[in-house]
């Protein structure tokens, strides 16, 4: 009877320390990087354009890395990494980033500029921002741990193609801690950059 009764106990015991495993609370991601506003902004005479952002993104106009779907004259990229680390084991570590490039490419037709060399095809979503109307399309792609999610955005003014294209880099080892991470990382990013995307204007 006491062999019995040590025997449920037992695995009563360890349904327990499953279910609060698979419950527990992981410091949060936003904590430490919480949403600024967006501080900074950039213009660019050439091409009749600004666009603002957070003062904890960077921002380049040379080396500009080639992410996403830009156009082959690739002007501005704004952007940040991360690498968080689980305070409670500090063996494990997740590394995110999220990158917005603005092109333009001269010369193209209207239905050149909204087609889009990758599984997209061509861009279905329409939508307007601050009165520009742009076409908009959406692309996952996932390799080894790895997730990139793109954002891309086109506008056509003047025979100018105008490109807005960010890409959103997370990991995961499947472990609770990184999918919570992962998924945090990504609404962070999502949110920053739709921000900052929200701010385009085409200056007169």
């Amino acid at each position: 009877m006491k062999k019995i009764i040590a025997i449920f106990a037992t695995i009563a015991f360890c349904s327990y320390l499953a279910t609060s495993q698979a419950n527990a609370y992981y410091p949060s991601l936003m904590d430490s990087y919480p949403t600024k506003f967006l501080k900074y902004s950039y213009t660019n005479s050439a091409y009749k354009f600004n666009i603002s952002f957070p003062s904890n993104f960077s921002i380049k106009t040379s080396d500009i890395n080639s992410i996403g779907f830009h156009l082959n004259k690739p002007i501005v990229q704004i952007g940040q990494n991360i690498t968080y680390t689980n305070p409670d084991n500090i063996q494990q570590q997740v590394t995110a980033s999220g990158n917005l490039v603005i092109s333009v490419q001269n010369a193209i037709t209207r239905s050149k500029c909204y087609s889009i060399n990758s599984p997209i095809g061509q861009l279905t979503e329409r939508v307007v921002i601050n009165g520009i109307s742009f076409e908009h399309g959406t692309f996952s792609d996932h390799a080894a741990g790895n997730t990139y999610d793109s954002s891309i955005y086109r506008t056509y003014k003047d025979k100018v193609c105008y490109g807005i294209d960010y890409v959103i880099h997370t990991s995961s080892d499947g472990s609770p801690w990184y999918n919570q991470i992962k998924q945090e990382a990504k609404q962070y990013f999502e949110s920053n950059l739709n921000r900052i995307v929200s701010s385009f204007t085409l200056l007169k």
